[in-house]
C-alpha cells in the first residue's frame, strides 16, 4: 500500500490536522481544541493552538465580527440571537463584533418582510403577533420591534420600497 505515512511527531501531526479543519472552515480556538483534543496530548492542542494565535491563522475576534455581519446581512439575525449564536461558538461577545445599528434595522426589517409576505392584511393583528415572535426569535430587541410593529399599524412600512 503507498500513501503517505501520518508523522512520528505528534506535533507536526495535529498541526497538519488543524490546517485541514481551518481549510473547511473558521473555527474558534475552543472549537479547534475540541476537535483536536481527543487525538493529541493536551500540551500538544495548547502548543498548536498558541502558535496558531500567534502566526494568525487562529483570531477568535475577528471571527466575532465576521460572523455578526455575515448573520446580520444573510440571516437577518439581532444582537442578542447573534451573542447566543457567538457564545455557542465559543466566541465571547467582543465589543466590535456588534454589529451596526443601521444593518440591524435593515435586517429587522427585512425579516419583518418575509414573516408577512403573501399576507392580505399585513396589520391584521394576528399577523402583527406572528410578526413579532418572528423577530423575537431573530433576536431583535423589544424597542425594535415595537417600532416595526407600529411602522405596519401605520401602513409606513408596505409602503417602502
Amino acid at each position: 500500500m503507498t500513501g503517505a505515512r501520518p508523522p512520528a511527531d505528534p506535533l507536526q501531526a495535529a498541526r497538519a490536522r488543524a490546517f485541514r479543519l481551518l481549510a473547511v472552515r473558521d473555527r474558534s480556538r475552543r472549537e479547534l481544541a475540541e476537535r483536536l483534543g481527543p487525538g493529541y496530548p493536551k500540551d500538544v492542542v495548547e502548543a498548536v493552538l498558541d502558535a496558531f494565535t500567534r502566526d494568525g491563522y487562529l483570531d477568535d475576534a475577528r471571527l466575532a465580527r465576521r460572523l455578526s455581519d455575515a448573520w446580520v446581512r444573510e440571516r437577518n439575525f439581532g444582537p442578542m440571537r447573534i451573542r447566543r449564536e457567538l457564545a455557542r461558538r465559543g466566541l465571547a461577545p467582543v465589543a466590535d463584533a456588534a454589529p451596526d445599528p443601521l444593518a440591524v434595522q435593515e435586517a429587522a426589517l427585512r425579516a419583518a418582510r418575509r414573516s408577512l409576505k403573501g399576507k392580505a392584511e399585513p396589520a391584521d393583528p394576528g399577523n402583527l403577533r406572528r410578526m413579532a415572535g418572528y423577530l423575537e426569535r431573530r433576536g431583535f430587541p423589544a424597542d425594535t420591534i415595537r417600532a416595526i410593529v407600529r411602522r405596519t399599524r401605520q401602513g409606513e412600512l408596505w409602503s417602502d420600497p
